[in-house]
């Protein structure tokens, strides 16, 4: 199921969004380290001026756009609970898919990767945001299930994992 994208839509401004979407477009396609403040503005129709009115620097576009990329990765897990464990389970499993080669389609695992040494924290938001969500929503799901007696889990968190 391919989801629309959300990444432009928190700025608060069309031109913001126009600067959100350019960069998007080229640090996940070229990369930090080839992607300047030109490209940026030129990319999203916009003067360099206007770039920086928004960020002080490159960095903190780059830290916008993962941070914004991540959050849609993310979604709510919360929605994944079905009527039984076996339904919920398997939505989990696929949404964590999911969200895996969309990561993949989007470059975004290899961008994390590429730019760790710069920007180490990457790494622990594309993780926090996407696996770390559902591990925790599994881990809630069968605590639960296992009080009530739907299944016997003795360790929801090991097995969540």
């Amino acid at each position: 199921m391919k989801r629309k994208s959300k990444v432009a839509a928190k700025g608060s401004s069309s031109k913001q969004e126009s600067v959100v979407s350019g960069a998007v477009k080229l640090f996940l396609g070229e990369g930090y380290s080839t992607t300047g403040m030109d490209d940026i503005a030129e990319e999203a129709g916009v003067s360099k001026a206007t770039v920086y009115s928004y960020y002080r620097d490159k960095a903190s576009l780059f830290a916008d756009v993962v941070h914004r990329v991540c959050e849609d990765l993310g979604g709510d897990v919360e929605e994944l609970a079905g009527d039984t464990p076996e339904v919920t389970l398997k939505a989990a499993a696929l949404y964590g898919a999911e969200r895996l080669l969309e990561a993949l389609d989007r470059s975004l695992l290899q961008r994390v990767v590429s730019e760790a040494d710069e920007f180490p924290e990457l790494g622990k938001k594309l993780w926090g945001s996407g696996p770390e969500k559902i591990e925790a929503f599994v881990a809630r799901y069968l605590a639960e299930a296992n009080r009530r007696g739907v299944l016997e889990v003795k360790d929801p968190s090991h097995s969540a994992a």
